[in-house]
């Protein structure tokens, strides 16, 4: 930042000039336009760098300190073109390089900074504009070039050592070496003053969390903590420091860190996620009386609060879960995943209730087909009335496979009702009255997962030994070894895989390579080795009984890589379309993104959205240039323009704060009742704490009309795609590979066989005219 010395110095040797002769009047004045042109540039520019070297967001510059840039900018300027002689011109030339980096325009900051180099050598300014030029090479890819820089480090003062190690951090950055961009981060911090210091956690935060390190989250969250308060945090932080506390267990710290968030909250969302978090983290602790009492709390005061439908809808979800889990209360949880699907079904909260209400449909079902098995054998089974997930196992089983059916059930319970107790018994039983059973071996897995301690690994040594010196007894024909095959699955995948091709290989058996390709495929989603048996089979046993099914099943394989390949470019195209959005609202790059989103993939939901947000913003366009004068009013209704535009910023892209201008502008100045009242209503749900409510009201006078009002002005819900952008770039390479593996071989030749088949066609079309 420019120095204050600097300006006072400059200050003093103006006023003393202000005392001489009337004769320089009219250069007295020119030098007070100049100082004050010169001290707004200054003043401008030092309170954006402040702010941006505050900020939260470490990628982002605050929309104020754009204005500000932009205002040291255009006072710069003017230094340039009516004070060119002036021997602080080095100043602007400064101040209008440093703006430009940071406002991306990169040929105008180049074009400054090698001005000042080239016509102030001896500026104090001249060493940190060679460090900029080193930043602008980066930019536009010059490694290399912008590598040179570094060389400066030795002689360099401590300001000019903070910007050439964050110099060095974009340049590791730029490589993709994350361990050297966050040495360099550290090495910065030495040299940074406290308000420069959260900017360079947040860097280091956010290297943290893309290569998985938690502790260091924690470590980085906690210094932004130091820096500003808890209280202070925006509330993205806040969650992040929430989330990270609570995956290391430091329960105590989450909880005091949520009390003094509930004690501040302003928006009533901001209050109702930090409650149920709260009561997750008694969860947690085992206070499990403490969460469900304030969760229904929380649902009693809040039940007809529409905005906070989706909180009210995830406390019934949590509520159901204890039932669950803690209570063995299978009616109660029932009951709460029913509410929390019926009030926000398409929520993730809803989604998940339903699917727990799924599970418990199919294990009600597993429980009619034992009971019914049960009384097939003559065996009477009673209902535990304490524990509904507990049902006697049945002490006759000669004429049906109970095995498997017990098997189900208890995986069901662990693995998607999560009543892991029950379950647990129910393994422990099935090996224990199943020994020699394949769902016996399962259920040892399991359990080792479930009780890591308790030795299940040498039990389940011990039962395969059993189980192998049964099977050598038996084990003297094709069907028998095919059977041990399908044993070994319970112990090792690979095992069994390697046996059923050797079965293939000793025996010319096609069945036992069609086995292989059918379990890796529908049992355990094994496409690369799925497809590599079934090519085997084709290659192998081109006349064999399954070579149809064999040949069909590539063929949707192919379909299916095909289309996930197409999914995941949908999901990406769209991704890169909300970053367009969020970055200022640039229309083209979002509508060529969207546009890209809507031609490709399956998503025939998100296709939908994208075209109808295309439509919205082209004509959010053609509102704004309308608004703005660029294209001609004639008679159009200028506050209807004002509104339309205002209401695609607040419901459907969440540009609360630009939004508001727009509603207020035609609260304050419309004379059309209609807009102003809608404009309140969407107020409302914008600044709940205000008073938004009793003054739309007021005007209405009318329940109805009111109600009405408040629905309209509900916001649409964007779309979210599941996943990150670095799990769909993993994904798109495994897919992509596994295509290019086994069918771009294939494509290769249709198409040489299209073309080939073509110039066939167009020569006999030439022989026979």
């Amino acid at each position: 930042m420019i120095n204050k010395k600097y300006v006072i110095g400059f200050f003093s040797f103006f006023l003393f000039s202000c005392f001489n002769s009337n004769a320089n009047q009219s250069s007295n004045s020119d030098f007070l336009a100049y100082y004050n042109t010169f001290y707004a540039a200054e003043t401008s520019f030092n309170e954006a760098i402040e702010m941006i070297d505050s900020s939260n967001d470490s990628d982002k510059i605050p929309e104020q300190a754009k204005l500000l840039l932009e205002q040291s900018m255009q006072n710069s300027l003017i230094i340039e073109n009516k004070f060119s002689n002036s021997q602080y011109l080095d100043d602007a030339y400064y101040i209008l390089g440093r703006s430009s980096y940071l406002m991306n325009k990169v040929t105008a900051s180049n074009y400054y900074f090698s001005r000042l180099i080239n016509e102030f050598p001896s500026s104090k300014y001249n060493n940190e504009a060679k460090i900029w030029l080193g930043y602008l090479n980066l930019k536009i890819g010059n490694v290399l070039e912008s590598k040179k820089s570094l060389l400066m480090l030795d002689k360099a003062n401590d300001s000019e050592k903070r910007l050439l190690h964050l110099l060095s951090y974009e340049i590791y950055l730029h490589q993709g070496d994350f361990e050297f961009a966050e040495k360099s981060l550290i090495d910065a911090i030495e040299y940074s003053k406290k308000e420069q210091k959260l900017n360079i956690y947040n860097k280091l935060l956010i290297i943290s969390e893309e290569n998985g390190y938690s502790a260091k989250c924690i470590k980085y969250l906690d210094l932004i903590e130091e820096t500003q308060s808890i209280e202070n945090l925006d509330h993205i932080l806040a969650d992040k420091w929430m989330k990270y506390n609570i995956e290391a267990k430091n329960y105590k710290k989450s909880l005091d860190g949520l009390d003094k968030l509930i004690s501040v909250a302003v928006k009533k969302d901001h209050l109702a996620k930090y409650i149920i978090e709260k009561a997750k983290i008694n969860i947690l602790m085992d206070d499990i009386s403490l969460a469900k009492n304030s969760l229904i709390d929380f649902i009693d005061d809040n039940i007809d609060n529409r905005i906070l439908k989706t909180k009210i809808s995830e406390a019934y979800l949590i509520l159901g879960e204890i039932n669950l889990e803690h209570e063995f209360n299978f009616d109660g949880a029932k009951e709460n995943f029913q509410s929390c699907s019926e009030i926000s079904p398409t929520s993730a909260a809803g989604k998940k209730a339903n699917a727990y209400l799924d599970s418990m449909d199919q294990y009600l079902v597993l429980i009619d087909e034992v009971k019914f098995s049960g009384s097939f054998d003559g065996v009477e089974i009673e209902n535990n009335a304490e524990d509904d997930f507990l049902i006697p196992l049945p002490d006759n089983y000669s004429f049906v496979k109970m095995d498997s059916l017990y098997y189900n059930i208890a995986r069901l319970l662990y693995f998607d009702l999560s009543v892991e107790d029950s379950a647990v018994f129910r393994f422990k039983n099935i090996v224990n009255e199943f020994p020699l059973s394949p769902y016996s071996y399962k259920s040892m897995v399991v359990l080792n997962i479930a009780e890591p301690d308790s030795g299940w690994n040498d039990k389940i040594d011990e039962n395969q030994n059993l189980l192998n010196i049964f099977n050598d007894v038996f084990n003297t024909d094709l069907q028998n070894k095919r059977n041990n095959a399908w044993e070994l699955l319970s112990e090792s995948y690979d095992k069994s895989m390697n046996l059923f091709v050797e079965l293939s290989e000793d025996f010319d058996d096609h069945l036992s390579l069609y086995a292989a390709g059918y379990i890796s495929d529908f049992m355990y989603n094994d496409i690369s080795n799925a497809v590599k048996y079934y090519n085997e089979y084709i290659l192998n046993f081109p006349e064999s009984e399954k070579i149809y099914e064999v040949k069909a099943r590539l063929v949707e394989i192919k379909e299916i890589l095909t289309n996930e390949i197409d999914n995941i470019n949908q999901r990406k195209n769209y991704r890169i379309a909300q970053y367009w959005l969020n970055n200022d609202i640039n229309v083209d790059s979002t509508v060529y993104y969207l546009d890209n989103s809507s031609k490709v993939g399956l998503n025939r939901s998100l296709k939908s959205y994208c075209q109808s947000l295309i439509s919205s913003l082209e004509e959010y366009r053609s509102n704004l240039e309308i608004y703005t004068g660029n294209i001609e009013q004639n008679e159009l209704d200028i506050d209807f323009i004002q509104l339309k535009i205002a209401d695609f910023l607040y419901k459907e892209i969440d540009y609360d704060k630009l939004a508001l201008d727009y509603y207020m502008n035609i609260i304050e100045n419309s004379e059309n009742t209609g807009y102003v009242k809608s404009s309140l209503a969407s107020l409302i749900y914008i600044e709940p704490d205000k008073k938004w409510d009793s003054l739309l009201y007021s005007q209405v006078r009318d329940s109805a009309e009111y109600s009405v009002l408040l629905n309209n002005s509900l916001k649409k819900e964007r779309y979210k795609v599941v996943g990150t952008q670095v799990t769909d770039s993993l994904d798109f390479l495994w897919y992509q590979d596994l295509f290019d593996n086994y069918f771009a071989e294939e494509e290769q030749d249709s198409t040489e066989n299209n073309i080939q088949i073509n110039e066939e066609s167009e020569n006999i079309k030439k022989e026979k005219k």
